[in-house]
């Protein structure tokens, strides 16, 4: 299973990946189904370009499973989303030179995570906690924010002298 951002980084190893895209055929499969068959999955709509741009995201981990099985407890999960949602959104807000593909990926994303928490499961708030994570790292990469104004200082500015 593709390691996540929490992972420990004693189990964390690296391995090809198969990207599956929701227009795939394979995308159909469930989660169990499609791990049993294509351990080294990720679904995501980046193209390979996109995705491999980011190195960080190319590790697998042999704690999570593809039964998802997580040891975080959920008020944290679901704290640790809310803060990532946060994050995106504030991305998206600032970010003019994406392209509707990305924000269409990041914002599917934030959806998927939402309705994971509502259902309160770990285990899909747990993934797509990570899809979201490694589609922003990735998007924020090749799109970065534009830079932050200057902050004001408290010091007083005299005009010419």
């Amino acid at each position: 299973m593709p390691a996540g951002q929490y992972c420990p980084a004693e189990s964390r190893y690296a391995k090809c990946i198969v990207l599956i895209p929701s227009t795939s055929l394979y995308a159909r499969l469930s989660d169990d189904k499609l791990y049993q068959y294509m351990p080294n999955a990720v679904r995501t709509d980046l193209t390979a370009e996109e995705f491999i741009s980011n190195a960080e995201h190319l590790e697998c981990c042999t704690v999570h499973t593809a039964g998802g099985g997580t040891n975080i407890p959920i008020d944290e999960l679901i704290a640790r989303s809310n803060e990532l949602i946060a994050t995106v959104r504030r991305y998206l807000d600032t970010v003019q030179t994406l392209t509707d593909t990305a924000r269409h990926i990041l914002e599917g994303g934030i959806t998927q995570l939402q309705n994971a928490i509502a259902q309160s499961d770990a285990a899909l708030i747990s993934q797509y906690m990570s899809e979201l994570k490694r589609n922003y790292d990735v998007l924020s990469a090749l799109y970065p924010p534009p830079n932050r104004p200057a902050e004001p200082t408290d010091e007083p500015t005299f005009p010419n002298g």
